[in-house]
């Protein structure tokens, strides 16, 4: 009794002893902003991998069916195979957060304007012309897609200028 007992306070003693240096490993993959953006190649990648987060079909197919179908360029038939509880509720500006895609779409967005962010504050004013280009992309994709957000979710201005001023509601 008293060695099985003594056997299992000697090994909780070294796996207690030795997790220390196992949790203070940091990840491999993932590298800190304010140490990776700090040269122009990095800043370059950085902007790339902005630029594939517009390859995400669920981003820009869900801005597209959005916008598309709060127009007049459409029109969804409300019986049939075709109609979607999603399709409805755009066409009618019914948007609830329910709709399909919906939060996906927010996230997304705000995603990509957050890395966009990262890589402008890491760019000075006085930064070398390629530099600057980079920073120009990026306020570019930041703009796109709060313009892209007011177009979804923001109320008309026509409809009441003192109050609608297109923040997303």
């Amino acid at each position: 009794m008293r060695y099985s007992f003594s056997v299992l306070l000697a090994t909780s003693g070294l796996l207690l002893g030795g997790c220390q240096e196992i949790l203070d490993v940091k990840p491999e993959t993932q590298v800190e902003s304010s140490t990776f953006l700090t040269n122009s190649a990095n800043l370059q990648t950085a902007t790339y991998g902005n630029y594939s987060m517009l390859l995400n079909n669920s981003l820009v197919a869900r801005f597209h069916r959005f916008t598309e179908l709060s127009s007049d360029n459409v029109q969804v038939l409300l019986a049939g195979d075709n109609a979607t509880t999603t399709s409805i509720g755009i066409y009618t500006y019914q948007h609830t957060s329910t709709l399909l895609g919906l939060n996906v779409m927010w996230d997304g967005a705000y995603k990509l304007i957050y890395a966009s962010n990262q890589v402008i504050q890491a760019i000075p004013d006085n930064a070398p012309a390629a530099d600057l280009q980079l920073k120009g992309e990026n306020l570019y994709l930041r703009a796109l897609m709060h313009f892209s957000l007011v177009r979804i979710f923001g109320l008309p201005y026509a409809q009441n200028p003192a109050q609608n001023l297109g923040v997303p509601s």
